[in-house]
């Protein structure tokens, strides 16, 4: 068991308390026809899928510059949101604080996985990753992250994807 004390320098005990590490698993079940893809996860109200025929969910939280999603047998771009804030109606709930989003990632890592029967990794290949169209930026305005994933071998239309996915990040404070 870990014990929990205070680092004796501020600065390196606030950067240790801002710091989030964010590891799932999730699969996307292909499908031949783009809007009937399903998606599931781990942490299913955090992270969503934006993927050809599949977009609207995505950008109705933030609009972003994404590359056009693609699924066939040239290879797959799709993209994954962490809606890591918390995003309410003022009138209806308690008012969001900077806690409850990123202002800077630090890594990030999609893995393509082989899963046995139960969802234990056997073995993982990296996916090249970017942030929304190609750029460096994985944090959005919103202070959400969003990850463009590019599998040149991968096609959603007749092959299922497992995937792994890490990103460390650290927590606002304003």
């Amino acid at each position: 068991m870990a014990t929990v004390r205070m680092k004796e320098n501020h600065v390196l005990n606030d950067q240790m308390l801002r710091t989030e590490k964010l590891d799932f698993q999730c699969k996307i079940g292909h499908n031949a026809t783009p809007a009937s893809k399903t998606f599931s996860s781990d942490v299913p109200s955090v992270s969503l899928l934006r993927a050809q025929g599949q977009t609207a969910t995505v950008d109705a939280i933030e609009v972003l510059s994404w590359t056009s999603p693609v699924d066939n047998s040239s290879g797959s771009i799709f993209g994954l949101y962490l809606d890591i804030g918390v995003t309410v109606t003022p009138s209806l709930g308690p008012v969001p604080t900077a806690e409850d989003y990123a202002d800077k990632v630090y890594s990030v890592t999609v893995s393509k996985a082989t899963v046995d029967a139960n969802g234990n990794l056997i073995s993982s290949t990296s996916l090249p990753t970017t942030g929304p169209g190609g750029t460096t930026a994985y944090l959005t305005p919103l202070g959400n992250i969003a990850i463009e994933v590019t599998d040149s071998a991968g096609n959603l239309a007749t092959t299922d994807e497992n995937l792994c996915v890490l990103v460390t990040y650290r927590e606002q404070i304003k």
